[in-house]
């Protein structure tokens, strides 16, 4: 059994991290930016390439997509997005992604 990070009435099960670019699916309730250490200039800053905000199902592609971006996203370190978030793609920075609903 995973630990709940019940935070202000969250639900959460779990984290990943994700740095560089690559893609991550799943179940995410949050993504938040953690830093930037590729340009020390602009360690306050994370960036997203594409979000797909919907249901995460098994097998992936019965998942249920409800909205995408796909431009560039700018957070500040400590700024989230509210999922659920089926898939994203960082363009730069340090994410982390809890898994479990808001």
């Amino acid at each position: 059994m995973g630990h709940n990070f019940g935070y202000g009435g969250n639900n959460f099960v779990g984290a990943v991290t994700s740095s560089g670019t690559t893609s991550l699916t799943g179940s995410f309730g949050r993504l938040q930016c953690a830093f930037n250490d590729a340009h020390a200039t602009n360690a306050q800053y994370c960036s997203l390439s594409r979000v797909e905000w919907g249901l995460y199902a098994q097998p992936e592609a019965s998942s249920s997509v409800t909205g995408i971006i796909n431009t560039n996203i700018t957070l500040t370190a400590g700024s989230y997005l509210e999922g659920p978030i089926v898939r994203f793609k960082p363009s730069a920075g340090h994410w982390i992604a809890y898994h479990g609903s808001v």
